[in-house]
């Protein structure tokens, strides 16, 4: 027994040794524990910090891990909220790419299908330019005439009926034309001005019954023209200088089921087409019987009449009576040749 006696703490016993050997059982009990909960400490605080490092290389693959220092991984403690919050922003992206190559493939889909039934554009463009090199000049012709007819109406270039006064077969145009070509002194006819019946006699039917080269004569032309066969009746006339005109054509479609019986009776239309073309055409298009057309291949009527167009080949409008021309326009527009005819006829004064 020793007897320690320090100079700030009362008189007592103290056993060394004893306390020596309580001191080391004590620690012999808790190292194991402490080594323990030291290894449980750092596992997790390894998961922590290994956790961001796993997600953030497998998600910006394109990053190496050698780029991550020990000390920055050490700093990512709590990168696992960091992490998801990235995961989320790539799903939103993923989803968007997703969507942007869905509508991709719809509009590809849609065009294709425009371009002729699921035939790819280059597979169109190469069929149109075999067709292209097959079709003969005039069918060549017959095309173009439809899409430029075609893109007249897109672009609403042709005239509406407020160009028309109420009960007009002119438009404001027509009028000033005619009148301008009037006092121009321009060599054409006018209302009013005779109608001659020779340049009948050189028109031919298109009736498969008679021959495709003989004209109508002078029978033919008595049998058209009212005065002469004393009748006090009219004849309208609608002449077409351009071959297979989509314009005519539609025109002629239209006046055939919108046109009353008592108009249609005396309407014919001369056209520079052959008697074949236009049976071909009228067959086609169920409208035989429906109209009257003669053809004119050599545009002798239609020179006789000039008929060929002020400034440009186009439809014109006869009606004639009396051996008079009555009613006369040119550069008639298809879409309003019903408004036309049906005035023309309403202002005769016979």
């Amino acid at each position: 027994n020793f007897e320690l006696l320090p100079p700030h703490l009362p008189h007592f016993n103290f056993n060394l040794p004893h306390y020596i050997i309580t001191s080391l059982n004590n620690m012999m009990v808790s190292l194991p524990l402490l080594f323990v909960l030291t290894i449980a400490i750092a596992s997790a605080d390894g998961f922590m910090i290994r956790k961001p490092t796993s997600t953030w290389s497998h998600t910006c693959c394109s990053r190496s891990r050698s780029h991550h220092s020990p000390s920055a991984n050490q700093a990512a403690v709590g990168g696992t909220t960091v992490a998801l919050g990235m995961g989320k922003g790539l799903n939103k992206a993923k989803n968007k790419q997703g969507e942007l190559a869905r509508r991709m493939k719809l509009a590809k889909q849609q065009r294709e299908e425009e371009d002729g039934d699921g035939v790819s554009s280059s597979s169109a463009a190469a069929v149109a330019n075999n067709q292209k090199k097959s079709l003969s000049d005039d069918e060549i012709k017959a095309k173009n005439d439809r899409l430029r007819f075609d893109e007249m109406l897109k672009t609403n270039s042709v005239a509406s009926n407020k160009d028309y006064e109420e009960g007009g077969y002119l438009s404001v145009a027509q009028e000033e034309e005619e009148i301008k070509a009037a006092r121009s002194g321009i060599d054409r006819l006018f209302e009013g001005d005779p109608a001659p019946s020779q340049p009948f006699e050189k028109l031919v039917s298109i009736n498969p019954s008679e021959n495709d080269n003989a004209i109508i004569g002078s029978d033919g032309a008595s049998r058209l023209l009212p005065w002469l066969r004393n009748s006090n009746d009219y004849l309208i006339i609608l002449s077409e200088p351009r071959l297979k005109s989509t314009e005519l054509r539609a025109t002629m479609k239209n006046l055939a089921v919108e046109l009353p019986a008592t108009i249609l009776d005396r309407l014919i239309v001369v056209n520079a087409d052959s008697p074949a073309e236009n049976r071909r055409w009228t067959k086609k298009n169920n409208c035989s019987g429906s109209i009257t057309i003669y053809s004119d291949e050599a545009k002798e009527w239609m020179r006789a009449y000039t008929a060929l167009g002020a400034d440009r080949l186009s439809m014109s409008l006869f009606v004639v009576a009396d051996e008079r021309i009555q009613r006369l326009a040119r550069e008639v527009d298809g879409l309003q040749a019903i408004m036309v005819v049906t005035n023309a006829v309403k202002s005769l004064k016979l």
